[in-house]
């Protein structure tokens, strides 16, 4: 993510120089001029700027929420950083050119995606699409919920999945397990998302 902006004097720039993606605006002559996204949350992409009120608005992964995505705006300056999406789960949007609107495609691992226009503030403008029929024809399957856990691999690391369980689960019973392995570095598949 590399972004110059039209004062023609810096630009905003994504590094993991912290341990984490992060935005920082430079001047031209690389002189930092300020840490723009917090390490609470890691920067995903940037969904625009408004020069104008000194602005970016990006997608982040909330820390310790890594199946998450949701959307963020914060001051140029890093400061009053606010999470505009609404609802655990993954937001995928395109905003426009003016950074005013934005439309997201919203999910969660249990829900196919409701399409919404939103103002920059977060607010639903209007519903495109709420995937009421493919809702009805899942519940006739009676799919059981997904639920998340967390494991500690034979290193000590903590790692994320998911499960579902068959209908009318008794835990002293043993089921066959389909299961799927983890895809390496950076693909990532337990989200929060309705693929």
């Amino acid at each position: 993510e590399l972004k110059y902006l039209k004062d023609g004097k810096s630009f905003v720039w994504a590094s993991e120089a912290g341990g984490y993606n992060q935005l920082f605006r430079y001047d031209f002559t690389g002189k930092l001029i300020s840490t723009i996204t917090p390490l609470t949350v890691e920067m995903e992409k940037v969904n625009g700027i408004d020069e104008a009120k000194k602005l970016v608005y990006f997608t982040g992964i909330p820390r310790g929420k890594f199946q998450e995505r949701q959307i963020y705006v914060v001051g140029f300056d890093g400061k009053n950083l606010k999470q505009i999406s609404k609802g655990n789960g993954w937001h995928a949007i395109d905003m426009s050119p003016s950074t005013a609107y934005y439309i997201d495609s919203y999910a969660d691992i249990n829900t196919p995606a409701t399409i919404t226009v939103n103002n920059n503030q977060g607010a639903v403008i209007k519903t495109l699409e709420t995937n009421e029929r493919l809702k009805g024809v899942l519940a006739e399957y009676k799919l059981q919920k997904a639920e998340f856990f967390t494991f500690k691999t034979t290193d000590g690391v903590s790692l994320t999945g998911w499960m579902i369980k068959p209908e009318g689960f008794d835990p002293t019973k043993k089921y066959p397990v389909l299961q799927h392995f983890y895809g390496g570095p950076g693909h990532q598949e337990a989200v929060d998302n309705y693929e």
